[in-house]
């Protein structure tokens, strides 16, 4: 089916078609049929005629131009080669051969055509229709290729509490009957921040409906004045990306994940995750996603636990000044002990995510994210005796800043409280970092 470009260019054309009057010509009442847009007519008055007159520019001008108007751009191909054979500068032969290779997905070819008439003396109207083919060439040939994509990011900034821990110097343990006495390690720790992170991925498509993509990514965390703190992180995923429609994708990853803590190694994750986009508007797309997460600490194997997370989400660009952009998210899981007897570790948990950005002076992006969970466990905890629960409240307010081709400034500021019933895991923390980007 000619795509909205291919019928824009045959309406142009056909426009400036010279009317003939020898209606008894049947190469002049061809010439009439493609006037006034009739194609297939004029293909099959012109093609039984072929093999006595090839060879006649007029005659094989018309039969590769009806050709290319009925869906029969090899026979378009051949016709219009032997109209350039004779003419090599007639340019509405080089433009209608170069539409020709385009229909073909010959995309080398059709651009080399195209790019032969930069300098032809054509309508404007025929022109700029011309440089319309050229770009989709360039898209549709960007679509076949891999596509690489790396950053690396440093800064610094400041956290009140890198420990994620309680400000209190002691806690009741009621199972022992007392109270317990926390070591200056287990409390809250202000510490400079020193980061550093790099990855980088790639997509190449397999056809015009799949991707395959991989991406993995290291970040280290320094807090200067707790060591013990220091966090790496080292992630991978490795996904296919399949396009239903023009409106819906849907994406499937595996993906793994190595967590540190002070040197020590915390957490392994390894899971896989399915993805559904659908876009509703130009300006509106819906997301839906379930992941299952095997959670291993290697120091704490009573932690063991599997994670079963969904969630829906929705993005909007309403418009107007500042390019505005909000999403809003909510999701729930549950995640279940790997070890018998250990059901405290487990817990479900429901949360919401709420944001957006703003461009000032086209440059400079502000943006907001706000996010909330209640997680409830599922079994009593041994020191405490008592069911753990727990609100998590997060707030995070930044801007992306050029400086130059590929490169940011990001400072961003945030505050994070976790509200639980038991204290020991009740904490709240600011943190402050200015960090620099580069994208390449």
């Amino acid at each position: 089916m000619p795509t909205p470009l291919a019928r824009l260019f045959t309406c142009i054309c056909m426009a400036a078609w010279p009317l003939v009057a020898a209606a008894d010509d049947p190469l002049a009442e061809a010439e009439r049929l493609l006037a006034a847009g009739q194609a297939e007519a004029a293909y099959t008055l012109l093609a039984p005629l072929e093999l006595t007159r090839a060879g006649d520019t007029r005659f094989d001008f018309a039969l590769g131009v009806a050709a290319i108007g009925s869906g029969r751009a090899i026979e378009a191909t051949i016709a219009l080669e032997r109209v350039l054979d004779q003419q090599p500068t007639n340019a509405e032969a080089r433009a209608w051969l170069g539409r020709a290779h385009f229909e073909l997905g010959e995309d080398d070819t059709a651009r080399e055509q195209f790019e032969g008439l930069r300098e032809a003396p054509l309508p404007p109207v025929v022109a700029a229709s011309i440089d319309q083919f050229l770009t989709a060439i360039e898209q549709r040939i960007d679509a076949t290729r891999t596509r690489w994509d790396s950053f690396f990011e440093t800064g610094a900034g400041f956290d009140t509490n890198v420990s994620n821990a309680t400000d209190v110097d002691r806690v009741a343990v009621p199972a022992v009957g007392g109270v317990l006495i926390l070591a200056d390690a287990s409390r809250e720790q202000a510490s400079a921040l020193w980061t550093f992170a790099g990855g980088t991925g790639f997509a190449t498509p397999l056809d015009n409906r799949n991707v395959l993509f991989a991406n993995a990514s290291l970040a280290h965390r320094a807090a200067v004045e707790a060591g013990d703190f220091n966090q790496f992180t080292a992630a991978a995923q490795l996904g296919l990306a399949h396009r239903l429609g023009a409106n819906d994708l849907i994406r499937l990853a595996a993906m793994a994940q190595r967590f540190d803590v002070g040197g020590d190694r915390n957490r392994d994750l390894g899971g896989a995750t399915i993805e559904w986009q659908h876009r509703l508007s130009q300006r509106t797309e819906l997301l839906s996603y379930f992941q299952y997460a095997l959670l291993n600490f290697p120091l704490q194997p009573i932690r063991d636990a599997h994670r079963y997370i969904g969630g829906l989400g929705i993005g909007h660009a309403p418009g107007g000044r500042g390019s505005p952009m909000l999403f809003a998210s909510v999701y729930g899981g549950v995640e279940t002990a790997q070890t018998a007897g250990a059901d405290f570790v487990g817990r479900q948990q429901v949360g919401v995510r709420l944001g957006g950005e703003y461009t000032f002076d086209t440059r400079t992006v502000a943006f907001l994210a706000f996010d909330y969970a209640h997680s409830r466990y599922h079994g009593v905890e041994p020191l405490f005796l008592r069911t753990r629960e727990e609100d998590f409240f997060s707030v995070v307010f930044g801007a992306r800043q050029p400086l130059a081709q590929g490169i940011s400034l990001r400072p961003q500021i945030g505050w994070a409280a976790n509200r639980a019933n038991l204290p020991l895991f009740d904490f709240k923390r600011w943190e402050a970092t200015l960090n620099l980007r580069s994208d390449f």
